[in-house]
């Protein structure tokens, strides 16, 4: 009898420790929220088009975070294609820049296209990287077009720092 009163009251100690972890809010597990944006004086905010869209836009540094991003995507909005206008990054401390990589499709010419023939091209590709200066920033960014396709023509063309 003392050996079913023990079994009994494991079984109850077991099914009222399942209904606390069930009632109990969930936890938030490392790794699958969000990360918290780090804390900043300015933020810098980077909008651009899917592809072949060209609009873009990039924020001036702002103090308030929810201002960058509205101006970059009211900038994005007013280009060609800014319909399609999506976030791309958001700075806090450091330097953006924002690539497009386009197909050169026209018959194959000596020498070196003029840079303002390349804006005439369709956009394949849009991609933003961030790093500790402007430099860095857009070597980084103009890494991962070349290393994303091959071929394609790949130019810087917008990028800024947060001052400090």
């Amino acid at each position: 009898m003392a050996a079913e009163r023990c079994g009994l009251a494991a079984r109850a100690a077991l099914l009222l420790a399942l209904l606390l972890a069930a009632a109990a809010p969930a936890r938030a597990q490392p790794g699958r929220s969000e990360p918290a944006p780090p804390a900043s004086d300015a933020w810098i905010a980077v909008y651009a088009a899917l592809a072949p869209g060209a609009a873009f836009g990039m924020s001036a540094p702002q103090t308030d975070r929810l201002m960058a991003h509205a101006e970059a995507e009211t900038l994005c909005r007013a280009g060609p294609g800014g319909g399609s206008c999506r976030r791309m990054l958001e700075v806090g401390r450091g330097c953006a820049a924002l690539v497009q990589g386009v197909r050169d499709l026209r018959p194959l010419r000596f020498g070196t296209a003029p840079p303002e023939s390349l804006a005439r091209l369709p956009v394949a590709l849009v991609l933003a990287a961030e790093g500790a200066g402007r430099e860095q920033a857009e070597g980084e960014a103009l890494a991962r077009c070349a290393a994303r396709e091959r071929g394609l023509l790949c130019r810087v063309v917008a990028s800024g720092c947060v001052p400090g």
